[in-house]
């Protein structure tokens, strides 16, 4: 079997694990193939913007090193069966509903930067992961937040996608409501926090800018720090909107 360490170094095989890892759980009009479903060659060639035969070979070696899974699935018309390509899932991953594809990315993006891979690349990674996320969910072209509860109400909603990932937390305000802190516990892929913690905070603060962009929120500020207390890190999350001065803070 191929080592994923090298497979993955390669930006074909990353963008394919990618645009698999970001299906929907279920299927929905944007979107009419869910993670399970997976996608043919031919569709997968169409995400990437390469030629089908060239995708093919990415996937042979993917699916060689048990990466990926295929599927047969015969059409309504006559012809041969057309192959599908979906992600492993292997026993050991365990997380909340939404977080196998976000360990998967996790590891993705370990192997990659561990066999000389781009260091900026986690953020990049996690900020198109949570973008496109919420795009499938039918998400974006939002205005701008002008006001606190504007601003908190898509805070919210970047928790309600946090829970979806596997993780728990609780959220407090400063800075005349300006500044979300928001402290994550549970996280789902803290087994592999020991092997690269950098690795995995840019994934983090990529995913949260990612779907705050998703929400209208570009210029929003999101910083991490992973030793905030045991067992927990601490997400600040700042909206550049200037709202008026309030009495006191959440």
């Amino acid at each position: 079997m191929t080592d994923p360490r090298y497979l993955l170094a390669s930006d074909v095989r990353r963008e394919i694990v990618e645009a698999l890892a970001s299906l929907p759980s279920e299927a929905t009009a944007d979107e009419p193939r869910s993670r399970a479903d997976g996608l043919s060659a031919a569709e997968l060639a169409e995400k990437v913007s390469l030629h089908v035969t060239t995708v093919r070979f990415h996937l042979d070696q993917l699916v060689g090193a048990g990466l990926l899974n295929t599927r047969s699935e015969r059409s309504a018309s006559a012809g041969r069966p057309r192959k599908y390509y979906a992600l492993a899932t292997p026993a050991h991953r365990s997380g909340g509903a939404g977080s196998e594809p976000y360990r998967l990315l996790a590891e993705l993006l370990i192997t990659t930067i561990m066999a000389g891979g781009d260091p900026n690349l986690p953020d990049v990674a996690g900020y198109q992961w949570g973008r496109r996320r919420a795009i499938v969910a039918g998400i974006q072209n939002e205005p701008p937040s002008t006001s606190p509860g504007a601003w908190l109400s898509k805070v919210g909603r970047l928790m309600d996608a946090l829970i979806d990932w596997g993780y728990t937390g609780s959220v407090r305000t400063t800075n005349n409501g300006r500044t979300a802190q928001v402290v994550v516990e549970h996280c789902p892929i803290r087994d592999l926090t020991r092997q690269a913690p950098g690795i995995l905070c840019g994934l983090h603060r990529g995913a949260m800018r990612g779907t705050l962009e998703a929400f209208g929120e570009t210029g929003a500020e999101v910083s991490v720090n992973p030793t905030y207390a045991p067992g927990l890190c601490m997400a600040q999350l700042t909206t550049p909107a200037e709202f008026g001065a309030r009495k006191g803070d959440t």
